[in-house]
C-alpha cells in the first residue's frame, strides 16, 4: 500500500493508478531453468531448506487493519522501548508513528531506523523524515543494492516488556488496507530480526545486500530463503484431501516456485484458495490476472477483491485493498501459517542463490529485502483465518477474459501522501 504511487479519487479509491516503485516489476521467462519440484504427495522428507521448523514463536499481540488507530499498539510498543528500537520499515510516514520514535529517543532509547530509498523521496515523505532528524533519531535510506527494502519489522527492548519483535505486512502509512502485524517475545526471532536490521545498516552504507547466517528457522527472509520456506510450507500440507487445505492471500502474484507448489497440491484434490486485489497498485493494475487465472485453470479456487464501493467505511470496508501476505496450511500436525512482507511475486520472493533459483540473469534483477514469520500460535491462526474467510466470501470471481491492460500516469507523489495532505488540510 504505502509503497505504491497512486492517487485515490473520492468516488472510486482504486482507480487511476500511476506508475510506482513496487516489488512486482519483473516477469522473467521460466520455460526452463527451475529444478523439478518435489513429487507430491511426498515420498520422503523435503530438502532441509524446505522443511518446517521444530519451534514456532508464540504471538502476544495481533494487530489487524484496516481499523481506527491501527498503529496505536505499535506506537505504544515503540514508546515503551526505553533500551532500544531497531526498525526496518518500508515507509514510516505518519506523524504519530514518527513522534513515537522521537519519544523513545528522548526517553534514552537507542533508536535506529531504515526506510526504503526509492519510496521515501516525495516532499511529504521527506517532511516526515525531518521529524526524525529534528528528534535526533538516526535513520538510513535502505541499500541501493536492493530493488526495494520492503520489510515491516522492528525489534524493541524495554525495561518493562523485555525484548519483543514487531513483524507482518503493515506499513506505517496513512492508507487503509487489509493487513496484519504480530508482536512476539520469542528470543530467537528477536535476535535474528535484529541481526538482519544491523546488517542492513551496513548494507545501506555500502550499497550491498548481505544477509547474516544462522537465522531462526521460523524467519522467512528475502532474498535468501523465501521460495524454499514458503513452497516447503505448501508442500507440507496433509496429503489426505479430506484433511488437508491451503489458503493464500497476496497483493502480488507470479512467483513460479510458490505457484507450482499450489498447483501440485490442488492437482491431488486438496482444497486450495487464493486471493488478491482486482486492481493491483502496479503500472498495470491487472498484473495479477494471468497468475490467478492460471492457478484457477489448474484447480485452485482463485478470487480477487473488488475496489471499495463509494460510501464503504474506510476503517472497516467490505472490500479492503488486499495488501496482506499470508499462507495457512493444514499439515498432519495441525495448521501452520506464514505472515510477513514477502508477496508471492518473483520480485518479492525469488532467491539469489539456492535450490529454487530461476534461470534468469540475477545481476539484472535487484533483490528485495523482505521479512516474515512461520507460526502455529492458535490465536494467530484463528485471526488470520477469520480475516481470510471474511474477505474470500466478499471477493469476486475472476472474469473469463483478461481486463484491458492499463498504463498509469507517472507521479512522484504517493497516494498515501495525497491522503495525508488532504487530511491535514481539513484541520
Amino acid at each position: 500500500m504505502g509503497e505504491q504511487n497512486a492517487f485515490a479519487s473520492s468516488e472510486h479509491p482504486r482507480k487511476g493508478h500511476p506508475a510506482k516503485q513496487t516489488e512486482a516489476t519483473v516477469t522473467p521467462d521460466f520455460s526452463d531453468g527451475l529444478p523439478p519440484p518435489p513429487k507430491f504427495p511426498l515420498a520422503g522428507p523435503l530438502p532441509p531448506e524446505m522443511q518446517l521448523p521444530t519451534h514456532y514463536p508464540s504471538i502476544q499481540q495481533i494487530i489487524i487493519g484496516p481499523a481506527a488507530n491501527e498503529h496505536g499498539p505499535i506506537d505504544t510498543a515503540i514508546t515503551r522501548g526505553d533500551k532500544s528500537v531497531n526498525g526496518e520499515w518500508f515507509r514510516v510516514s505518519t506523524t504519530a508513528d514518527n513522534d513515537a520514535l522521537v519519544a523513545a529517543k528522548k526517553a534514552g532509547s537507542n533508536v535506529n531506523i531504515i526506510e526504503d530509498l526509492k519510496n521515501m523521496q516525495s516532499p511529504f515523505s521527506k517532511q516526515q523524515l525531518q521529524i526524525l532528524t529534528n528528534g535526533k533519531v538516526p535513520w538510513e535510506y535502505s541499500s541501493a543494492g536492493f530493488n526495494i527494502s520492503h520489510s515491516k519489522a522492528a525489534t524493541i527492548d524495554s525495561t518493562k516488556d523485555g525484548q519483543r519483535t514487531i513483524i507482518g505486512s503493515m506499513n506505517l502509512t496513512n492508507e487503509n488496507a487489509r493487513d496484519i502485524e504480530f508482536i512476539t517475545n520469542d528470543s530467537g526471532i528477536y535476535k535474528s530480526v535484529n541481526d538482519v536490521i544491523n546488517a542492513d545498516v551496513i548494507n545501506a552504507k555500502n550499497g550491498t545486500t548481505n544477509t547474516p547466517t544462522g537465522l531462526d528457522p521460523a524467519l522467512v527472509v528475502s532474498p535468501v530463503n523465501a521460495e524454499d520456506k514458503l513452497s516447503g510450507l505448501i508442500y507440507s500440507v496433509d496429503p489426505d484431501p479430506k484433511k488437508g487445505w491451503v489458503v493464500c492471500d497476496s497483493e502480488n502474484w507470479g512467483d513460479p516456485v510458490i505457484q507450482q507448489a499450489l498447483l501440485d497440491v490442488a492437482a491431488h484434490g486438496i482444497p486450495v484458495k487464493v486471493l488478491g486485489p482486482e486492481e493491483d497498485e502496479n503500472p498495470n493494475p491487472s498484473f495479477n490476472y494471468p497468475y490467478l487465472k492460471a492457478m484457477q485453470t489448474g484447480g485452485v479456487q482463485a478470487k480477487w477483491m473488488p475496489n471499495p464501493a463509494p460510501g464503504e467505511n474506510p476503517d472497516s470496508p467490505t472490500h479492503p485493498y488486499e495488501h496482506l501476505k499470508t499462507i495457512v496450511v493444514m499439515t498432519p500436525d495441525g495448521p501452520v501459517g506464514y505472515l510477513g512482507s514477502v508477496n508471492f511475486s518473483f520480485q518479492s520472493a525469488h532467491q539469489i542463490a539456492g535450490l529454487n533459483k530461476a534461470n534468469v540473469d540475477t545481476s539484472k534483477v535487484k533483490p528485495n529485502r523482505e521479512m516474515g514469520l512461520l507460526f502455529n500460535d492458535p490465536a494467530a491462526i484463528n485471526a488470520v483465518m477469520n480475516v481470510f474467510n471474511t474477505d474470500f466470501a466478499n471477493a469476486a470471481d475472476l472474469p473469463a477474459t483478461a481486463p484491458p491492460t492499463k498504463t498509469a500516469p507517472a507521479t512522484t507523489e504517493t497516494r498515501e501522501d495525497a491522503e495525508a495532505i488532504k487530511k491535514a488540510n481539513k484541520h
